[in-house]
């Protein structure tokens, strides 16, 4: 008996080992679809929607790639909900070869999409959803030269902290971790904006807190809410990331003006979960997360918390003017368990084109507000 599945984490199986395809399955005398109990994720990378399909039996297994642009495969979760699809291969005396690529993909595609053109859909903009969530990316601070310490002059700000400059983050950060450990947590509360904009392309920003990413940059742990303004509509997206692996949404709906927590809690060094509660809603999102490869892992060297330009493709998306942001409960926690807030953090200022479009100010230990001055 085997199963063909519908559903592996993309970041466990690369493309790499998916050889095999036309390969003997083995003694199999009929082929027969069967429900199970969870949803494939799908891989969200390079442009295409990937799912991994491995056909396997207790003697032989072959991986394919199934690429598909299927508005109706909803899933973003990586390795975790939903339908599997699987195919019980029953023992007897034949041996079964599929030779060819495109009949196999035809009966394939054919089946997973008529049942999955039988799903409800989740959201009337899923396939705007989907398509610029391709190739979204947070990215390490990107910083400028001509920071500064010390406070800067118009802002306030706490602990004297330094100020520096970046081309796609605002908020503050710890850059060095403190006497109790690398960082193993980060969290706070924010309250979704409501951007607005001018006519022309979508205009973007997100709203985060993470682990690394500052001083290192080999990884960050993150979650948060990405909010958009496209002509007068407003739509907003709960996500969470592993730089240097692309963005997945969480399975939570996020409107504007909900109270939002977000936490990134780090297990060891290559393992990490990450949680989004919707406090207006009471809805809760939970993901165990993992390095997307071995060089990249969690220092513990930076705590943050940052309302950013991310970066879509090769460039960062058209800056939202999201009003103010303010991120309240600040902390983060050491590996002894001591708890830290934002006394020492620096101050990041966003900065482009010669001009500061953001002004930071902190309000004691654990509150921080972004302003927006597009």
């Amino acid at each position: 008996m085997g199963d063909l599945l519908l559903g592996p984490s993309a970041r466990s199986l690369h493309p790499s080992c998916c050889t095999g395809v036309g390969a003997t399955l083995g003694s199999c005398s009929r082929l027969r679809w069967r429900h199970s109990t969870r949803v494939s994720s799908l891989y969200r990378k390079r442009g295409r929607i990937v799912s991994i399909i491995s056909v396997q039996n207790k003697h032989e297994r072959f991986i394919s790639l199934l690429s598909s642009s299927s508005s109706s495969w909803t899933n973003s979760i990586p390795g975790s909900l939903g339908l599997y699809y699987s195919l019980s291969l029953e023992s007897a005396t034949c041996k079964a070869s599929l030779i060819n690529m495109k009949l196999e993909l035809a009966f394939l595609t054919t089946a997973l999409l008529g049942t999955a053109l039988s799903l409800p859909q989740q959201a009337s903009n899923l396939t705007t959803r989907i398509q610029r969530r391709l190739d979204r990316q947070s990215h390490p601070i990107a910083p400028i030269d001509g920071g500064h310490s010390g406070p800067l002059a118009g802002f306030r700000t706490s602990d004297n902290a330094a100020v520096v400059y970046s081309t796609n983050w605002a908020g503050a950060a710890r850059d060095q971790p403190p006497p109790g450990g690398p960082y193993t947590a980060v969290s706070a509360t924010f309250t979704v904006p409501k951007p607005t904009g001018g006519p022309g392309p979508m205009q973007a920003g997100s709203a985060w807190v993470g682990i690394d990413g500052d001083t290192y940059s080999a990884a960050i742990l993150q979650a948060g809410v990405d909010f958009y303004y496209d002509n007068g509509k407003i739509s907003n997206d709960a996500w969470f990331e592993w730089f240097p692996d692309y963005a997945y949404d969480f399975n939570i709906k996020i409107n504007t003006g909900d109270v939002v927590v977000a936490k990134v809690e780090s297990l060891s060094p290559s393992e990490g979960v990450v949680i989004i509660e919707n406090q207006t809603t009471g809805q809760k999102a939970t993901q165990n997360i993992g390095a997307p490869k071995p060089e990249a892992t969690l220092g513990g060297q930076n705590a943050e918390w940052i309302v950013e330009d991310f970066q879509s493709g090769d460039s960062v998306v058209p800056f939202a003017d999201f009003g103010e942001i303010t991120f309240t409960g600040c902390e983060a926690r050491a590996q002894n368990g001591d708890v830290v807030g934002l006394n020492g953090a620096k101050i990041i200022e966003l900065k482009q084109d010669g001009k500061i479009k953001t002004e930071v100010t902190v309000h004691g230990e654990k509150t921080l507000s972004v302003k927006s001055k597009l």
